[in-house]
């Protein structure tokens, strides 16, 4: 059985532990999108649909 216990003790693992990791390609442009794009939900409770507007947000 697993089980958590409190402790005072610092964290150790006998694997490495990697705590920053480079962003994929894909990962930067799904940022970048989300960055540059503005959403907006609109949910109908009456028949339970939703609507879902992306607008581009424009630089100036």
């Amino acid at each position: 059985m697993n089980y958590a216990c409190m402790t005072n003790k610092a964290f150790v693992s006998r694997g490495k532990v990697v705590t920053h990791k480079k962003m994929s390609e894909e990962f930067k442009a799904r940022r970048q999108f989300f960055n540059n794009h503005s959403f907006t939900v609109n949910a109908n409770p009456s028949d339970t649909s939703c609507t879902i507007e992306v607008h581009k947000i424009e630089e100036s």
